[in-house]
């Protein structure tokens, strides 16, 4: 799923004219939210601050963070349903194929 979210939010910011990136919001279908405080554990004090995770739960807690009109309709949102959006989202990954192979050839190597 994190590489996912990885290609959208690459394709996403290559075809926006201006972008600026804030912060990541994710939505997950945690069950124990013990993965959420572990998670933030590792995390640096700045990303702490940029990094907001919501249960399915307390999905509704995220309109502070952004609009409501971005999001999923079973989130209270009015941007079509999960279903749409992953439909949407997966052939604009699959109709960028060839520049996502193209762009993983110069991301840094960690050793």
């Amino acid at each position: 799923m994190i590489k996912v979210s990885s290609m959208v939010s690459d394709v996403a910011i290559r075809d926006s004219v201006e972008v600026s990136l804030y912060g990541i919001v994710l939505i997950m279908d945690f069950e124990h939210a013990t993965l959420r405080a572990i998670v933030r554990y590792f995390l640096s004090n700045k990303l702490k601050e940029r990094l907001c995770i919501y249960s399915r739960k307390t999905a509704h807690e995220c309109f502070k963070d952004m609009p409501a009109n971005i999001l999923p309709v079973e989130y209270g949102g009015s941007d079509g349903t999960i279903q749409e959006l992953t439909e949407y989202w997966k052939k604009v990954v699959e109709e960028n194929r060839e520049w996502l192979i193209d762009d993983e050839k110069y991301k840094p190597i960690l050793k």
